[in-house]
């Protein structure tokens, strides 16, 4: 019995298939990248609808008028209307996956005990205020900035000052302790002992694990002895993609106005004619694949960034379209109504 010959596939007919596929999968991969790139994109959108909300509910617990927010701790601050959710502060087409900025240091090993009292370096009235690095201490008649070892880099930058005391009616304005704190120094937070009264040796450093902080022969450290001008940086901090308007402490009725972008660094201090982060463009600003043109925007979603507004609503912008340094753009986007215009 003869059995019909199987005629297998030749050469070239595999080479044709295979030809096809590829000639396919290099028709879908852009499509499957473009959906992958615009799920990213609305993920980022709903990471900032959140923070927006969380700002509203803070808004709406300090009643009306919230003059004063403290922008360069806004992570800190909405952290608890976020449920602690600090992933939240992250684009996921952020390139600077390695962290960087985070203002929420309670974290991160700034925890002090006061006579068995644990004490976190936030602001919580008698034991522990915020002043701007470039504040005048009023018991030196002269700003902090001026007699510190370490000298402030950036606008932002704040000092913690901590009394060793927990009475309200013994707060001196000056503090035993003070610790500046610099939070976008090249994206980083890097901060210093800058002040002790010689109250140090009633604190103790606790580390992100809650121990105590020791030297190597397991004696207290005394991270406050005047003289040693330690510096330090908040290692493994959450990165935050994200960066608030440097004037939102002047928001009242703003719901028009910009309350946050994309950005290298926790505060987009773009607004005035003299706004910082507009005259002096740093390298890590510019040097970024995704740089906006202006101060450290990043346009991360096909050339346009995400943009939250005061009233909680987000909308997709191309840079160009609320550049600062325009100053229509800038008196209709990013000015407080309080503040006075660029355009007469």
């Amino acid at each position: 019995m003869r059995y019909p010959m199987r005629r297998a596939f030749t050469l070239v007919e595999l080479l044709v298939v295979i030809a096809i596929i590829g000639m396919l999968v290099s028709l879908l991969m852009p499509a499957i990248m473009a959906a992958r790139e615009a799920a990213r994109k609305a993920q980022c959108a709903n990471n900032l609808k959140q923070i927006g909300i969380a700002y509203l509910s803070y808004c709406e617990t300090h009643g009306t008028e919230v003059l004063g927010f403290p922008a360069p701790q806004w992570t800190m601050v909405l952290s608890p209307f976020l449920e602690n959710q600090s992933n939240l502060y992250y684009c996921p087409d952020d390139l600077n996956k390695s962290g960087g900025q985070a203002a929420d240091i309670s974290k991160y090993g700034t925890f002090v005990n006061n006579n068995g009292v644990k004490i976190c370096l936030v602001e919580d009235g008698a034991r522990t205020k915020f002043s701007s690095a470039y504040s005048v201490y009023k018991a030196m008649g002269r700003p902090w900035n001026d007699f510190i070892d370490m000298k402030a880099v950036c606008p932002d930058s704040f000092v913690i000052n901590c009394e060793d005391l927990q009475d309200p009616r013994s707060w001196d304005d000056g503090a035993d302790i003070a610790i500046l704190i610099d939070p976008n120094v090249d994206g980083l937070t890097q901060g210093s002992f800058c002040w002790s009264d010689g109250h140090g040796y009633s604190y103790k450093f606790y580390d992100p694990e809650d121990k105590v902080v020791v030297d190597e022969s397991g004696h207290l450290l005394d991270p406050f002895r005047e003289g040693l001008n330690q510096k330090w940086f908040f290692n493994g901090c959450n990165p935050v993609s994200y960066g608030i308007n440097g004037r939102v402490r002047r928001f009242v009725n703003d719901s028009q106005r910009i309350l946050m972008v994309e950005y290298c660094k926790l505060v987009a201090d773009v607004v005035g004619t003299k706004s910082p982060d507009l005259t002096t463009v740093t390298d890590y600003m510019r040097n970024a694949p995704d740089w906006g043109g202006w101060g450290g925007s990043r346009a991360r979603h096909f050339g346009t960034m995400n943009v939250l507004f005061a009233d909680g609503s987000v909308q997709s912008y191309l840079p160009s379209a609320i550049n600062p340094s325009v100053p229509q753009l800038h008196d209709d986007y990013w000015k407080p109504l309080s503040d006075p215009p660029l355009t007469p």
